[in-house]
């Protein structure tokens, strides 16, 4: 059943809490006298806030009845991204200096952490936009669903079915019995990350400004920079901390929610964080070996450097560069190709198919070709030590048919424009995986300013429905969605 009075308060709750975020915006504009990018996000706030309080007025006190269904929460999480993409673009248009199209480009891409950019010369930006920019990224790396569930205790319930369908990955009946303390449990962990990170960034040389941009940008896998030149201008060091924390953005954050409750053999244990880091080790070393043997840099550490940041750039879906990896040779491309395919963990703040769909996947494959050599066997895919059910196959395999189906649509939407198939090809990967870089017209060097009006509000959508991992849009254009009976 869907209650649209549930959907329209924790709609509201939702409004109110990113209002508060928008103070931090309008501080920066004070402190480096932004006139115009003041009074931009003064009016944003006063949207945000004028529209949660509509919202409150119209459905009055809360009610016994009002319980958050599953299909309740489906649609909830779904308006809910477009909405705040919507309105998270007034700064963009009254301080940004760009059109309701690039400005909704430009939320979506920093809510749904891809980092894709439509501006040229970020620097001409004020710092107040740049900010913004950021905390766009980091509101939605953790999700912006489950930091409303985190701040609003009456969804203690009802959150459990928030939570699953905006991130897909958290198992709470895993993590803990009350939703509200895991969701708690979780932004506190990404908080303390992300001030490690920014604490880490200022002691080697960082301006504290930027500091704060790119920790926002770094943990969330969000990967927009506050400069043009992304991370490029800064020191290895600094390159190397980024590295760090981009990994640590890929990684399952239930396996930190253990670690923090004692249970650091959690690692260990789990199949999909051993792939990840193989799949990561792998990629970097095998980049690194072919930019050193073809003389791309002077010394394989030198290469293993650029060659390790960029594949955990990609693999996370970050976006950040150090380098126009696209002069690298064409096996380097490739290895970059396949990160931009697989993504970071299930449960973490990047995108893609994920590592563990693609390791169940590999190894139901397996299973299946020993099952052809002898068919008499009993042959079963196992992961962290137990057998795959076949529910969750079947939910992995439609869930990677869609991702394609939808690649491919969006691939041919793209080409449309007269934009070179392998570049829309890479182009509707990046949107669908929130990667940002893609190859060619939106590659390393370039970015989506050129791009047609149609393309960035396809694109747009896209990267709100790979955010959401497809089937939390898709499911409400079922007709049995709509059925009155059922949750």
């Amino acid at each position: 059943m869907i209650n649209l009075r549930a959907i329209l308060r924790v709609l509201a709750a939702l409004l109110a809490i990113i209002s508060v975020f928008i103070i931090f915006p309008i501080a920066a504009a004070l402190t480096y006298n932004e006139a115009d990018a003041f009074f931009a996000f003064l009016i944003t706030l006063f949207v945000f806030v004028g529209s949660a309080a509509l919202i409150k007025l119209c459905v009055g006190k809360r009610r016994d009845d009002e319980i958050m269904s599953t299909k309740s929460g489906l649609i909830f999480v779904s308006i809910s991204w477009l909405i705040i993409s919507v309105m998270g673009a007034l700064p963009f248009m009254l301080a940004g200096r760009v059109g309701f199209i690039d400005a909704f480009f430009e939320t979506a891409s920093g809510f749904t952490t891809t980092g894709a950019t439509i501006y040229s010369n970020i620097e001409s930006l004020p710092k107040a936009i740049l900010l913004w920019r950021g905390m766009t990224n980091w509101l939605g790396g953790m999700g912006i669903v489950v930091l409303t569930v985190a701040l609003m205790p009456f969804l203690s319930i009802g959150g459990v079915r928030l939570v699953k369908a905006e991130a897909t990955g958290h198992d709470p009946a895993h993590l803990s019995f009350h939703m509200t303390r895991t969701a708690k449990y979780l932004w506190f962990i990404y908080l303390s990350l992300t001030l490690i990170q920014f604490g880490l960034l200022i002691a080697f040389g960082m301006p504290i400004f930027e500091a704060a941009c790119y920790s926002l940008a770094t943990l969330s896998t969000g990967g927009l920079a506050p400069r043009t030149d992304s991370v490029a201008g800064y020191s290895t060091a600094i390159q190397l901390i980024i590295t760090i924390f981009m990994f640590l953005g890929g990684v399952n954050f239930s396996l930190y929610f253990w670690l923090l409750k004692g249970h650091p053999k959690a690692f260990l244990i789990d199949t999909e964080f051993k792939a990840y880091t193989l799949v990561f080790f792998a990629l970097s070393l095998g980049s690194a070996l072919v930019l050193w043997l073809n003389n791309t840099y002077h010394s394989f550490l030198y290469a293993l450097h650029h060659s390790s940041f960029q594949i955990a750039s990609i693999l996370t879906t970050t976006g950040f560069v150090i380098t126009n990896y696209e002069l690298w040779p064409s096996l380097c491309i490739a290895l970059i190709f396949i990160a931009m395919a697989c993504g970071g963990c299930i449960g973490s703040t990047s995108g893609g198919i994920k590592i563990s769909r693609i390791v169940a996947l590999t190894k139901q494959t397996i299973a299946d070709l020993k099952t052809s050599i002898y068919p008499n066997g009993f042959f079963r895919a196992r992961m962290n030590g137990h057998f795959i059910s076949n529910p969750f196959l079947a939910h992995i395999s439609g869930f990677v048919a869609c991702y394609l189906i939808i690649l491919f649509i969006l691939t041919i939407i793209v080409s449309s424009a007269n934009i070179p198939l392998m570049d829309s090809l890479a182009t509707s990967l990046s949107a669908l995986g929130n990667i940002g870089p893609g190859l060619g017209v939106t590659g390393p060097a370039a970015d989506y300013s050129g791009m047609p009006a149609y393309i960035k509000i396809v694109l747009g959508v896209a990267m709100i429905v790979g955010r959401l991992e497809i089937f939390t849009v898709l499911a409400i254009f079922l007709p049995i969605f709509w059925r009155k009976w059922g949750d």
